[in-house]
């Protein structure tokens, strides 16, 4: 299912994307990373948060193909995506490791006896990578939020 979301969410884009009407501007950029925000600071599911990526992503590539934007707002608006995509990515091998550490310690408690050092020992692993990626996970944010921020202002000083 989840594949079938990609598929329809990636040909949408292109329909757009090659449409001759297609016009965006800074403010649908805006609204689409606000929302990603906003739904990350509420706790947002992963399959929601890929969707507002990818519908973030739609705009930003119609802002960049139709050259709607000025270069700060432009690279602004990318380093935020770039940053929000990196935390997701981060947030999913996270989850990932999680998976493999209980699978591991599952093993360690009922599997062969012999094996337990070693099951134990690959768990504490998972439990270090895991530390790491948490740790990362709210810089990455703070880095997309930035970067918002910094559209923003490129808004507000090409109006002044």
């Amino acid at each position: 299912m989840k594949q079938v979301y990609r598929i329809t969410t990636l040909v949408l884009a292109m329909v757009v994307l090659l449409s001759s009407n297609a016009k965006c501007g800074e403010g649908e950029v805006l609204q689409a990373l606000d929302a990603v925000k906003t739904h990350v600071e509420s706790g947002v599911s992963p399959d929601t948060l890929a969707r507002l990526l990818d519908e973030a992503k739609v705009q930003i590539d119609i802002l960049e193909q139709e050259n709607l934007a000025d270069d700060c707002f432009r690279e602004a608006a990318a380093n935020c995506y770039y940053w929000y995509t990196l935390a997701r990515r981060n947030r999913e091998t996270m989850t990932a490791n999680q998976v493999q550490r209980d699978k591991y310690d599952q093993e360690a408690i009922f599997g062969d006896v012999s094996m337990r050092p070693t099951y134990e020992k690959i768990v504490a692993n998972y439990e270090e990578l895991i530390r790491h990626a948490y740790e990362a996970l709210p810089s990455k944010w703070s880095y997309g939020n930035a970067g918002l921020q910094i559209a923003r202002e490129c808004l507000a000083d090409k109006e002044n």
